[in-house]
């Protein structure tokens, strides 16, 4: 027995006579054989196929893909009935060795394990123009299913047009060596237009008037652009691979009915994935979304989509899911693979996500919309539940799936989303000031405070603004423009204050950016403000968050002049280690400690020990939200030395603001 390497089956002559290309360890050579698998002539002569090449035809085949991709290797001692046709010609593969030896068979079995494996459409039709068989890439190009296919559904597919070139390519049917080359325009079911070239092969039987049609499908809207470099720029996202929004939202039109109505959308975005690029800088992090993007690729199998939309925003869509088991096992199944430590470049990392899920059956109000429109509210849906796990208002799951219960929600909370942005566009912001009173009663300084131009429909006061910024990650963008307009307004009125400072709040989105420090001194020199002229609020919560380019940001404005104020001080949960790493000018107890201390032996006693230690770092000691007659000798009586409150004076207007100081001074 010969242990056989390859074989590859290369004619036929109308006697049946099969001959085929041997490669073995002993000998290479053509053999010729009859349908009965004797050898008749080469090496083996007078034994059987099946004594000298026992291998299966699976086995040829899986040597095939591995050995030659461009090549089908079959074992041809199970081949009675075939026809064997060389397609050089054909738009399959652009290598130049040799196209694909296409193998049709009359046995359906057969015939169905090889054209599983080719990796073009493959269609047989009967001599009544019925198709009894249809492989999985004939589906995918055309978006179809078998009950789309079979039977006389394919000339729905193809279209009625084609039938006049059919019957005269088989009205003669001795004269056809050839194919019957068409081109032809197709639309799948979602509305994606292809441009497609069938290649038809007549294969008569036994000279009956009997034949079948073979034929092969390719999809010039893809064959070869996929693998030319300039597709791949414009379908995947450079940094992982994966495909980006446009290719995501073009391969979804590529699916069957049954796996777009039966589609899960999924949003994965990464927790704090912005403090991991301001910590570990931006190659980390770059690292970081290549590592999750090959975890997910490991979840996906085959139609199932996954694209990088963006940042830290990983959007995957898992066609055809029957069932809610299904969303939920699928939900836990990515938060395992995603949830997990990783060390890159020496750097242990925790990587945390949040999950948002929409099955398509849960919008089903939405049907009678067009695709585009329904794919968009899906994943609006998903991105809205991603949020709402963010905001830990899905209990302690990493992933929440959209039920019909949450519309409302959601749509309050997408229209919250959209006027916030409307907010920042249109200016809806401006600054208020609240003195500041030392205690000899004079106005030692202001409060920059920022309020809203006009009640709005989501957003009744500021603090709603700040939420907003906060779910949607813009606290940077808001920050930006109140601290802009604070400048502008103080340093415009500042020449009517006389030597009353400016209190400025500070968010840490603003102090974690890179040359916020060098940014903050050339808005006070375009403003005329001096640096020494302002003291900024940070709160101690802010400083629980480590950052070394905060702390950087700290320094250089603490050497350039400016003051610190340690803000809410009292609660937050850093450690007093904090108040001896940097040199605070100004201690600000939070109002809370303040309400209570009229009546409660135990708040007087612990804001006395605030006092003390203020004193002892000498620290100017402030205390807010002072709103009785009460409070204020109290807090005198304690030792605070500067008090703020709507006791003393409400924030008001710039232009109100001078007139309160005319005012307030010409009383004293």
């Amino acid at each position: 027995m010969i242990n056989l390497k390859a074989c590859e089956l290369v004619a036929m002559d109308n006697n049946q006579l099969f001959a085929s290309k041997i490669l073995a360890d002993a000998h290479n050579d053509v053999v010729y054989y009859d349908p009965e698998g004797t050898i008749l002539s080469g090496l083996g002569a007078g034994s059987k196929v099946s004594t000298m090449y026992p291998e299966t035809i699976a086995d040829q085949l899986q040597n095939c893909v591995k050995s030659q991709p461009n090549l089908i290797f079959v074992n041809t001692l199970l081949i009675h009935r075939a026809l064997v046709c060389w397609a050089d010609s054909l738009p399959i593969s652009d290598a130049n060795d040799g196209g694909w030896a296409v193998l049709f068979f009359s046995s359906d079995n057969l015939m169905s394990e090889v054209a599983r494996l080719m990796p073009f459409g493959f269609l047989h039709i009967n001599k009544y123009l019925h198709a009894t068989y249809c492989n999985e890439v004939a589906h995918r190009i055309l978006g179809t299913q078998d009950s789309d296919m079979l039977n006389r559904g394919w000339l729905e597919q193809f279209g009625d047009s084609i039938l006049p070139a059919l019957k005269a390519y088989t009205d003669e049917i001795a004269l056809h060596s050839e194919p019957l080359s068409l081109s032809l325009k197709v639309t799948t079911p979602l509305g994606r237009e292809k441009t497609l070239t069938l290649q038809v092969f007549l294969y008569p039987h036994n000279g009956s008037g009997a034949y079948s049609l073979y034929m092969l499908l390719y999809d010039l809207s893809d064959t070869g652009l996929l693998r030319a470099d300039l597709t791949k720029a414009i379908e995947q996202d450079n940094l992982t691979g994966l495909l980006n929004r446009a290719a995501f939202l073009k391969r979804i039109k590529d699916f069957t009915r049954p796996e777009f109505e039966y589609a899960a959308y999924v949003f994965i975005d990464l927790n704090d994935f912005k403090g991991i690029n301001d910590t570990y800088g931006h190659k980390i992090g770059d690292k970081v979304l290549e590592n999750v993007a090959r975890k997910l690729m490991s979840v996906t199998k085959g139609r199932e989509l996954i694209s990088r939309f963006g940042g830290d925003e990983f959007v995957l869509c898992f066609p055809d899911k029957k069932d809610l088991t299904e969303i939920y096992n699928l939900g836990r199944k990515l938060v395992s693979v995603v949830n997990s430590s990783m060390f890159i470049f020496g750097q242990k990392l925790d990587i945390q996500c949040s999950i948002g899920i929409c099955w398509m059956p849960a919008l089903s109000e939405l049907r009678n919309l067009n695709n585009e429109a329904r794919v968009e509210r899906a994943l609006d849906a998903a991105d809205q539940c991603m949020y709402l796990v963010k905001k830990h208002q899905s209990g302690n799951k990493a992933f929440k799936v959209y039920d019909p219960s949450l519309k409302n929600l959601l749509f309050v909370q997408k229209n919250k989303q959209q006027e916030f942005n409307r907010i920042l566009q249109e200016e809806c912001i401006c600054i208020h000031f609240q003195p500041i009173f030392n205690d000899n009663g004079k106005i030692s300084s202001i409060e920059a405070l920022a309020r809203l131009t006009k009640e709005l429909t989501l957003h009744s006061h500021i603090g709603d603004v700040i939420e907003s910024a906060n779910e949607g990650g813009e606290e940077l963008a808001l920050f930006h423009i109140t601290t802009v307009k604070t400048l502008e307004e103080f340093g415009r009125i500042r020449p009517s204050l006389g030597d009353i400072n400016l209190n400025i709040n500070i968010d840490i989105s603003q102090l974690e950016q890179l040359s916020f420090s060098t940014w903050l001194s050339e808005q006070c020199l375009e403003n005329r403000v001096p640096f020494s002229n302002v003291s900024i609020e940070i709160t101690e919560l802010l400083l629980e968050s480590d950052s070394v380019q905060v702390t950087k940001n700290l320094n250089h404005l603490l050497e350039m002049g400016f003051f610190i104020s340690m803000d809410d001080f009292g609660t937050g949960y850093s450690s007093l280690k904090r108040l001896l790493e940097y040199q605070f000018h100004e201690l600000k107890v939070d109002r809370y400690f303040v309400e209570h201390l009229i009546g409660s032996d135990k708040y007087t006693k612990m804001v006395t020990a605030m006092v003390g230690m203020g004193n002892a770092l000498n620290l100017n000691l402030l205390a807010e939200g002072i709103e009785t007659p009460e409070q204020l000798e109290l807090c005198k009586a304690l030792g605070f030395t500067l008090f703020q409150g709507f006791h003393l004076a409400k924030p008001m207007s710039p232009k109100a603001l001078i007139a309160f100081l005319k005012e307030y001074n010409t009383e004293q």
